[in-house]
């Protein structure tokens, strides 16, 4: 422990290097901030670097366990790691050097390169320190992943009990928990035995596909296609190794990856809620092929966290969309995200044709949980455009991107004298209001009368120019800047 004079200075230093990793316009990722846990396997390196690709998640710490590799060792390794990749902010910690003799592996281990060690100095933060510091600096409770023996965790909770309650849950790879065993459990019993048997909630993931396993030329190959400085590391580190050419085999099955992709993806995964400690739950199957995807768009970055129900990620291939679409495909999902692009895609195909209301609506409804932190289908929408069209085509909108469709009893229409763009929306106890600002509305209503006057009303050349507009409103309006929030 640190003597008392130097603790309130250390937690000073620790709470400005979390903040400094939570961004203040980036609330809703306060929820996934983690520490790592590492005994620095060669799978860890493949874990970390999913964890660290990770657009949600906010890493406070990582820690370097006895397991794999000694904690002294794990820690250049870490370190190393970190600066290559210009993320030398994230703390490292030491872990407690267990009385065990080395694993067999160990050898491959310490030659199997994370970074440049050159100048990597010996640390004097233990890895109590610093799992205190950040958790006695956390305003929300933070995700412990742990990819090796939990020493370092139970000592944590040995030593301040109190602080579990800053702790969500413990994610754990374990190679088995029914029954109990495998290298990361024996390495020390008396650790995961305790915190198994204590309150806090825990998920165990094991390996328990033995054909879900990737050959090292697969592997090395789809990565070598990824072009991200994570998936790149991964390569340079296996082909080091190795002198060039493929590492040996046997160290590119799955193990610690799968902590990774569960956390992102836990539907991937079935698990088992254990009898006799309820809190905790245990993997006994995943679906191999999608966690080998979702591990190449996580390393890649390309990844979604959309909700599908059909499809595994909704199509962004723009080889798919009629040509006038495919040409601001791109640039709009770069521009608005997938998210809205799903939105608008969906509004347009159920609505029968491209429309500039029903784009609108898609926009506003997108907007609305954003502003609220809603889920889909979770939010009552009351619309104020009336059931006349082209006004009325916003409802289209708005039931696509918020789910609150007329079948689940989430949306109704506001019957007043003056129908316009605007729609309530309310979900746990916080209420917005939306509307499409006047010189967009504007806008639109000179643009369809221009049409009408050129082609007359519903002609094929009205319906022409209405495609035509709603595709540039749609690549050119940003929803953080068309619509108004009313304050009732």
């Amino acid at each position: 422990m640190l003597a008392p004079k130097y603790f309130i200075p250390f937690i000073i230093i620790v709470f400005t290097i979390v903040i400094s990793v939570f961004p203040v316009s980036a609330q809703k990722l306060v929820n996934k901030s983690m520490i790592i846990d590492t005994d620095c396997a060669t799978d860890d390196l493949r874990a970390i670097c999913l964890l660290l690709a990770q657009k949600e998640t906010s890493i406070a710490a990582i820690t370097a366990a006895d397991g794999s590799l000694a904690p002294e060792e794990g820690y250049i390794k870490v370190k190393s790691l970190l600066t290559d990749l210009n993320m030398s902010d994230i703390p490292v910690g030491t872990g407690r050097r267990l009385d065990n003799p080395p694993p067999s592996w160990r050898k491959f281990c310490s030659e199997t390169r994370w970074g440049n060690e050159t100048n990597i100095k010996s640390n004097s933060i233990t890895a109590l320190q610093l799992i205190f510091g950040v958790l006695d600096a956390a305003t929300n409770p933070v995700t412990i992943i742990c990819l090796g023996p939990l020493t370092d965790i139970s000592d944590v909770l040995k030593s301040k009990p109190q602080i579990s309650s800053k702790i969500s849950r413990i994610l754990w790879y374990n190679d088995s928990f029914d029954p109990l065993k495998g290298f990361n459990y024996e390495a020390d019993t008396i650790a995961a035995k305790f915190i198994i048997s204590s309150a806090i909630s825990m998920d165990i993931i094991c390996s328990v596909e033995p054909s879900c396993n990737l050959s090292d030329k697969d592997f090395l190959q789809s990565l070598d296609r990824i072009n991200t400085v994570f998936a790149k590391k991964v390569v340079t580190s296996m082909h080091e190794d190795s002198g060039g050419g493929h590492p040996r085999n046997g160290h590119l099955k799955l193990y610690d990856e799968l902590v990774a992709v569960y956390f992102l993806f836990p539907d991937v995964f079935d698990m088992k809620q254990d009898i006799f400690h309820p809190e905790h739950k245990f993997s006994t199957a995943y679906q191999c092929p999608t966690v080998r995807e979702d591990m190449f768009d996580i390393y890649a970055q390309t990844y979604s966290l959309e909700k599908n129900i059909c499809f595994v990620r909704f199509p962004v291939d723009t080889s798919v969309y009629q040509p006038d679409v495919r040409e601001i495909a791109r640039e709009t999902l770069n521009k608005f995200g997938t998210e809205e692009w799903k939105a608008c895609v969906l509004t347009n195909e159920i609505h029968g044709h491209l429309g500039i209301y029903s784009i609108v609506g898609a926009k506003m409804g997108v907007k609305a949980k954003e502003l609220l932190g809603a889920e889909t289908d979770r939010m009552e929408v009351v619309s104020y455009a009336g059931k006349d069209q082209p006004l009325s085509c916003m409802n289209d909108g708005l039931q696509v991107s918020t789910g609150g469709t007329m079948g689940v009893n989430m949306i109704s229409l506001k019957e007043t004298g003056k129908f316009i763009p605007e729609a309530e929306f309310t979900w746990k106890g916080k209420h917005i209001k939306l509307k499409l600002k006047d010189q967009y509305i504007s806008q639109a209503e000179k643009d369809i009368q221009n049409g009408i006057v050129k082609y007359g009303n519903l002609s094929s050349g009205y319906w022409k120019l209405v495609r035509k507009l709603a595709i540039l409103y749609w690549n050119s309006w940003s929803r953080d800047e068309i619509f108004e929030i009313i304050n009732d």
